[in-house]
Protein backbone atom coordinates (compact mmCIF):
# COMPACT_ATOMS: atom_id res chain seq x y z
CA UNK A 1 0.00 0.00 0.00
CA UNK A 2 1.42 3.22 -1.07
CA UNK A 3 1.80 6.64 1.65
CA UNK A 4 -1.13 8.29 0.17
CA UNK A 5 -3.52 5.07 0.43
CA UNK A 6 -2.49 5.02 3.24
CA UNK A 7 -3.30 8.13 4.65
CA UNK A 8 -6.48 8.30 3.35
CA UNK A 9 -7.23 5.17 5.07
CA UNK A 10 -5.93 6.84 8.29
CA UNK A 11 -8.28 9.29 7.86
CA UNK A 12 -11.44 7.28 7.29
CA UNK A 13 -10.35 5.27 10.66
CA UNK A 14 -9.97 8.29 12.78
CA UNK A 15 -13.53 9.93 11.46
CA UNK A 16 -12.33 12.78 9.42
CA UNK A 17 -13.74 11.68 6.30
CA UNK A 18 -16.33 10.25 5.31
CA UNK A 19 -16.82 6.48 3.69
CA UNK A 20 -18.16 7.90 0.21
CA UNK A 21 -14.94 10.89 0.47
CA UNK A 22 -13.06 7.43 1.05
CA UNK A 23 -14.21 5.58 -1.82
CA UNK A 24 -13.65 9.01 -4.14
CA UNK A 25 -10.09 9.69 -3.01
CA UNK A 26 -9.21 5.61 -3.30
CA UNK A 27 -10.80 5.29 -7.17
CA UNK A 28 -8.63 8.78 -7.68
CA UNK A 29 -5.79 7.12 -6.99
CA UNK A 30 -6.49 4.61 -8.75
CA UNK A 31 -7.11 6.48 -12.11
CA UNK A 32 -3.37 7.78 -11.48
CA UNK A 33 -1.45 4.61 -10.79
CA UNK A 34 -3.40 2.99 -13.93
CA UNK A 35 -2.58 5.56 -16.14
CA UNK A 36 1.12 5.67 -15.40
CA UNK A 37 1.02 1.77 -15.58
CA UNK A 38 -0.28 2.50 -18.81
CA UNK A 39 2.03 4.79 -19.75
CA UNK A 40 4.80 2.20 -18.92
CA UNK A 41 4.02 -0.59 -20.79
CA UNK A 42 3.19 1.78 -23.37
CA UNK A 43 6.72 2.76 -23.37
CA UNK A 44 8.06 -0.87 -23.19
CA UNK A 45 6.11 -2.76 -25.03
CA UNK A 46 3.71 -0.89 -27.54
CA UNK A 47 3.74 -4.17 -29.68
CA UNK A 48 0.33 -5.62 -28.10
CA UNK A 49 -2.16 -4.03 -29.50
CA UNK A 50 -0.95 -3.60 -33.12
CA UNK A 51 -0.19 -5.53 -35.95
CA UNK A 52 0.24 -5.61 -39.56
CA UNK A 53 0.50 -3.60 -42.48
CA UNK A 54 0.54 -0.27 -40.19
CA UNK A 55 2.79 -0.79 -37.87
CA UNK A 56 5.38 -1.75 -40.96
CA UNK A 57 4.70 1.43 -42.63
CA UNK A 58 5.33 3.45 -39.57
CA UNK A 59 8.70 1.95 -38.56
CA UNK A 60 9.81 1.75 -42.39
CA UNK A 61 9.45 5.41 -42.17
CA UNK A 62 11.23 5.71 -38.63
CA UNK A 63 14.23 3.94 -40.59
CA UNK A 64 14.56 6.31 -43.03
CA UNK A 65 13.31 9.61 -41.07
CA UNK A 66 16.59 8.24 -38.71
CA UNK A 67 19.16 7.58 -41.54
CA UNK A 68 18.59 11.13 -42.86
CA UNK A 69 19.14 12.58 -39.73
CA UNK A 70 22.33 9.89 -39.19
CA UNK A 71 23.56 11.34 -42.73
CA UNK A 72 22.98 15.23 -41.46
CA UNK A 73 24.45 14.51 -37.74
CA UNK A 74 27.46 12.08 -39.53
CA UNK A 75 26.41 9.37 -37.37
CA UNK A 76 27.66 5.73 -37.47
CA UNK A 77 25.39 3.13 -36.20
CA UNK A 78 27.83 -0.12 -36.12
CA UNK A 79 25.52 -2.45 -34.49
CA UNK A 80 22.06 -3.20 -32.75
CA UNK A 81 23.37 -0.74 -29.86
CA UNK A 82 26.61 0.74 -31.08
CA UNK A 83 27.20 4.02 -32.94
CA UNK A 84 30.40 6.50 -33.96
CA UNK A 85 30.23 10.06 -34.49
CA UNK A 86 32.62 10.14 -38.15
CA UNK A 87 35.03 12.69 -37.44
CA UNK A 88 36.48 15.08 -40.66
CA UNK A 89 38.06 14.42 -43.45
CA UNK A 90 35.76 10.68 -43.14
CA UNK A 91 31.84 11.49 -44.61
CA UNK A 92 29.38 8.66 -44.91
CA UNK A 93 27.15 8.73 -47.61
CA UNK A 94 23.53 8.86 -47.38
CA UNK A 95 23.25 5.81 -49.16
CA UNK A 96 25.53 3.97 -46.82
CA UNK A 97 23.78 4.75 -44.39
CA UNK A 98 21.01 3.14 -45.65
CA UNK A 99 22.61 0.07 -46.52
CA UNK A 100 23.61 -0.16 -42.95
CA UNK A 101 20.93 0.60 -40.67
CA UNK A 102 18.46 -1.45 -43.28
CA UNK A 103 20.78 -4.29 -42.70
CA UNK A 104 20.93 -4.47 -39.16
CA UNK A 105 16.92 -3.83 -39.53
CA UNK A 106 17.04 -7.15 -41.80
CA UNK A 107 19.40 -8.84 -39.68
CA UNK A 108 17.81 -8.67 -36.17
CA UNK A 109 14.17 -9.36 -37.81
CA UNK A 110 15.62 -12.52 -39.73
CA UNK A 111 17.34 -13.89 -36.59
CA UNK A 112 13.45 -13.10 -34.81
CA UNK A 113 11.79 -15.19 -37.14
CA UNK A 114 14.60 -17.92 -37.32
CA UNK A 115 14.22 -18.26 -33.86
CA UNK A 116 10.29 -18.61 -33.90
CA UNK A 117 10.94 -21.50 -35.85
CA UNK A 118 13.74 -23.02 -33.82
CA UNK A 119 11.75 -22.88 -30.65
CA UNK A 120 8.11 -23.92 -32.97
CA UNK A 121 6.36 -20.62 -32.10
CA UNK A 122 3.00 -21.44 -32.85
CA UNK A 123 0.81 -18.32 -34.15
CA UNK A 124 2.93 -15.46 -35.85
CA UNK A 125 2.94 -13.45 -38.97
CA UNK A 126 6.36 -12.44 -40.78
CA UNK A 127 5.24 -8.78 -40.89
CA UNK A 128 5.28 -8.19 -37.19
CA UNK A 129 9.08 -9.08 -36.99
CA UNK A 130 10.00 -6.69 -39.57
CA UNK A 131 7.63 -4.02 -38.41
CA UNK A 132 8.31 -4.51 -34.32
CA UNK A 133 12.00 -4.56 -34.59
CA UNK A 134 11.86 -1.18 -36.85
CA UNK A 135 9.54 0.55 -34.48
CA UNK A 136 12.09 -0.87 -31.38
CA UNK A 137 14.44 1.50 -33.18
CA UNK A 138 12.76 4.45 -31.66
CA UNK A 139 15.10 4.93 -28.90
CA UNK A 140 17.92 5.22 -31.85
CA UNK A 141 15.98 8.19 -33.14
CA UNK A 142 15.62 9.77 -29.58
CA UNK A 143 19.58 9.35 -29.28
CA UNK A 144 20.37 11.11 -32.92
CA UNK A 145 18.30 13.97 -31.99
CA UNK A 146 20.01 14.55 -28.75
CA UNK A 147 23.70 14.13 -30.68
CA UNK A 148 22.46 16.73 -33.37
CA UNK A 149 21.37 19.01 -30.73
CA UNK A 150 24.86 18.77 -28.71
CA UNK A 151 26.78 19.33 -32.07
CA UNK A 152 24.36 22.15 -33.44
CA UNK A 153 25.54 24.33 -30.22
CA UNK A 154 28.90 22.80 -30.04
CA UNK A 155 28.26 21.18 -26.60
CA UNK A 156 31.59 19.07 -26.10
CA UNK A 157 31.61 19.13 -22.63
CA UNK A 158 28.98 16.02 -22.52
CA UNK A 159 30.83 14.15 -25.11
CA UNK A 160 34.89 14.40 -23.67
CA UNK A 161 36.20 14.02 -20.32
CA UNK A 162 39.25 16.22 -18.94
CA UNK A 163 42.42 15.59 -20.65
CA UNK A 164 44.78 16.17 -17.68
CA UNK A 165 42.76 14.24 -14.96
CA UNK A 166 40.41 11.77 -17.46
CA UNK A 167 37.97 12.41 -15.03
CA UNK A 168 34.03 12.95 -16.44
CA UNK A 169 32.91 16.64 -16.74
CA UNK A 170 29.39 17.19 -15.33
CA UNK A 171 28.00 17.21 -18.41
CA UNK A 172 29.63 13.90 -19.57
CA UNK A 173 27.72 12.38 -16.68
CA UNK A 174 23.98 13.68 -18.04
CA UNK A 175 25.65 12.20 -21.39
CA UNK A 176 25.92 8.76 -19.88
CA UNK A 177 22.82 8.62 -18.44
CA UNK A 178 21.28 9.73 -21.64
CA UNK A 179 22.80 7.15 -23.56
CA UNK A 180 22.07 3.95 -21.30
CA UNK A 181 18.66 4.82 -20.66
CA UNK A 182 17.99 5.08 -24.37
CA UNK A 183 20.32 1.55 -24.63
CA UNK A 184 18.19 0.35 -21.67
CA UNK A 185 15.40 1.54 -23.00
CA UNK A 186 16.19 -0.34 -26.92
CA UNK A 187 16.67 -3.11 -24.45
CA UNK A 188 13.09 -3.43 -23.74
CA UNK A 189 11.60 -2.54 -26.71
CA UNK A 190 13.21 -5.38 -28.61
CA UNK A 191 12.21 -7.88 -25.41
CA UNK A 192 9.03 -6.74 -26.04
CA UNK A 193 8.87 -6.67 -29.52
CA UNK A 194 10.76 -10.44 -29.89
CA UNK A 195 7.62 -11.71 -27.08
CA UNK A 196 4.79 -10.16 -29.21
CA UNK A 197 6.25 -11.55 -32.61
CA UNK A 198 6.72 -14.80 -31.26
CA UNK A 199 4.30 -15.58 -29.15
CA UNK A 200 6.55 -17.54 -27.01
CA UNK A 201 6.59 -17.38 -23.13
CA UNK A 202 8.34 -18.60 -20.31
CA UNK A 203 11.81 -20.16 -20.71
CA UNK A 204 11.63 -20.25 -23.80
CA UNK A 205 10.87 -16.64 -24.50
CA UNK A 206 14.23 -15.25 -22.55
CA UNK A 207 16.21 -18.02 -23.88
CA UNK A 208 15.62 -17.21 -27.53
CA UNK A 209 15.42 -13.37 -26.92
CA UNK A 210 19.04 -13.60 -25.38
CA UNK A 211 20.66 -15.56 -27.62
CA UNK A 212 18.50 -14.03 -30.60
CA UNK A 213 19.73 -10.47 -29.21
CA UNK A 214 23.90 -11.45 -28.79
CA UNK A 215 24.05 -13.51 -31.93
CA UNK A 216 22.63 -10.17 -33.90
CA UNK A 217 25.05 -7.82 -31.99
CA UNK A 218 28.00 -9.99 -32.67
CA UNK A 219 26.95 -10.38 -36.53
CA UNK A 220 25.84 -6.31 -37.38
CA UNK A 221 29.35 -5.46 -35.58
CA UNK A 222 31.28 -8.58 -37.53
CA UNK A 223 29.65 -7.88 -40.89
CA UNK A 224 27.77 -4.77 -41.61
CA UNK A 225 30.27 -2.71 -39.36
CA UNK A 226 32.88 -4.23 -40.82
CA UNK A 227 31.73 -3.68 -44.35
CA UNK A 228 31.16 0.33 -43.98
CA UNK A 229 34.37 0.93 -41.79
CA UNK A 230 35.92 -0.72 -44.92
CA UNK A 231 34.45 1.95 -47.05
CA UNK A 232 35.04 4.58 -44.70
CA UNK A 233 38.50 3.86 -43.90
CA UNK A 234 39.77 2.63 -47.61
Amino acid sequence: MNNNKKRILDLLHNNKISENEFKLLNDALNIKDNTFIKIAKLLLNPFQSVSGTLPFICGFLLIIILALLAWIGQLHFNGLFDFKIIKHPNHMDLLMIYIELFANWILISLIFLISALILRARAYRIIDFFAFTALAQFPYLCLTIVLLIIKTFNLSLFLVTDQKTNIFSFGSFIWIGIYYSMFVWQLCLFFGAYKEATGLSNIRLWVGYFISIVLGEVISLQYVSFSVNSFLYS
